[in-house]
């Protein structure tokens, strides 16, 4: 075996029939010369080399690099694209993602079917209902191969859950409108309603007997409470019988029997007081009406009572001067002389027998019979006015409607709406104004003929909550052409 010692140059070629045996191999050759040339394709064991065909092989899915697998035997990569043909027969396993974790598994042809099958969460994505062998009805004819599933497209819209799709099934767009709950929508709870509702109900546990969550004083002050409220709220039970004080300065104080008859100046002993002297009744006219007042307490009670004359302003007492006046009033007796005819009447004057007859006629003296034509004149009042009280009980009443109003019958009619209510009238006379209240309810009224009312500007627009006040004046009642000056106004 032939050695070269460290230091030699060989100027041409080097040619080693058999094997080289060297540490290190250390080519100076420039760029874009190939260092190394081999002729076998035979696999060369342990050869470590830093890239593969001018690529770095990275275990993160970085451009440009060989594929490596990481610490826990995955490949990270983004995009696999393939030229390869769609395989539709024969598959026997699918590869899927699992609760978006960004790795790709197998999954079995059997597992893929029930998944797609018996997944209520898969089915209610679909627009149509997957065939099942265990439920071959349930089947549609709504099938086709998928070829891009976009993200559920999310919505408010509408009254409840609805879902559309479009795309078809080579591109379906799937559409969920789940709306806001409120009184006319099922939905999800906002987050303000929900902290409203658990609001309400921490509010509620304040009062259910306990004291939790409360504070006494600015309880009392919420309700209302003023100084002797307050008092009376804490005042301690005194367990016995006692007198309630309400002190000047708004204090409340409880006092036994004898402390109140003192602070009353009734006296200290259980009885109401000792009379030592009683004076005859002191009579008096003041007042107008009878009434009596006490003075001097129990030991020189002097008693005072009022009786004032009687007048057309006093009750009281009948004073002889008008006695005598009353007294004297005879009793409407004697003898008629003569009765003369007034304005309307004949026959006049009579002073022993006669009869008094009505003059009947059309001029200002004389009187109308029951039958006469003027009495059922239209005629404008001499003070140009009509009072409410002189309109027809019908014109001020209230009365229950449904979508087909009379506007002849009543004045005002109701209505609370139980469906989607598009309203026709008839009793169409001239320029009567009838009012139609209408309450939502969560549904929308309309007319069923809109040509025939006449809006006004700033008209509130029909809705589904609230209660809408509908102003109908008859400006044209002819058949077939009528017209309704329509205003609407929404109350609270």
């Amino acid at each position: 075996m032939a050695t070269l010692k460290g230091g030699t140059y060989v100027g041409g070629d080097l040619t080693v029939a058999t094997n080289l045996y060297a540490n290190v191999l250390k080519s100076c050759v420039a760029v874009g010369t190939s260092p190394l040339t081999v002729v076998s394709t035979t696999l060369v064991t342990n050869l470590n080399a830093d890239m593969l065909d001018g690529y770095h092989a990275s275990a993160s899915p970085s451009a440009n690099t060989v594929v490596l697998r990481d610490v826990n035997g995955y490949i990270q990569t983004g995009y696999i694209n393939t030229t390869a043909g769609v395989v539709n027969t024969g598959a026997s396993n699918y590869f899927f993602e699992q609760s978006n974790d960004g790795y790709i598994r197998k999954k079995s042809l059997a597992d893929v079917k029930t998944e797609i099958v018996t997944s209520a969460a898969v089915i209610a994505g679909l627009t149509y209902t997957p065939y099942n062998a265990t439920n071959p009805g349930g089947y549609t004819s709504n099938v086709g191969t998928v070829t891009s599933v976009a993200a559920i497209t999310l919505g408010t819209t509408g009254t409840d859950l609805s879902s559309t799709v479009a795309g078809g099934t080579t591109a379906a767009v799937i559409t969920l409108n789940v709306p806001t709950a409120s009184a006319a929508n099922r939905g999800v709870l906002s987050t303000t309603d929900w902290t409203n509702f658990s609001t309400a109900y921490t509010d509620r546990l304040k009062w259910d007997g306990g004291s939790t969550g409360l504070t006494a004083s600015t309880g009392r002050t919420s309700l209302g409470a003023t100084t002797v409220g307050t008092y009376l709220f804490t005042l301690v039970n005194p367990s016995a019988i006692t007198f309630l004080r309400v002190n000047a300065d708004n204090t409340v104080s409880t006092l036994d029997a004898a402390t109140f008859r003192g602070a009353i100046g009734a006296g200290t002993s259980s009885t109401t007081g000792t009379v030592t002297s009683v004076a005859a009744l002191t009579l008096g006219t003041t007042g107008t009406d009878v009434s009596s007042s006490v003075a001097g307490g129990t030991a020189a009670a002097v008693i005072t009572l009022n009786l004032p004359t009687s007048s057309s302003a006093n009750r009281g007492l009948l004073s002889a001067a008008d006695w005598s006046t009353f007294n004297g009033k005879t009793n409407n007796t004697g003898t008629v002389t003569s009765i003369t005819a007034g304005t309307g009447l004949s026959g006049g004057a009579i002073t022993t027998s006669g009869t008094i007859a009505v003059n009947y006629g059309s001029t200002s003296t004389t009187s109308c019979v029951g039958n006469d034509s003027r009495l059922a004149d239209t005629r404008t009042p001499t003070d140009s006015t009509v009072l409410w009280g002189k309109v027809g009980a019908n014109l001020k009443s209230s009365t229950t409607v449904t979508s087909s109003v009379d506007l002849s019958a009543y004045g005002i009619g109701n209505i609370t709406l139980g469906a989607n209510t598009a309203f026709t009238f008839s009793g169409y006379e001239l320029n009567k104004t009838y009012m139609l209240i209408i309450t939502a309810n969560g549904f929308t009224p309309s007319w069923a003929v809109g040509a025939r009312h006449i809006p006004v500007t700033g008209n509130e627009v029909f809705g589904t909550t609230g209660v809408f006040y509908v102003s109908l004046t008859c400006i044209d009642s002819t058949s077939g052409s009528e017209k309704l000056l329509t205003m609407i106004m929404k109350g609270a």
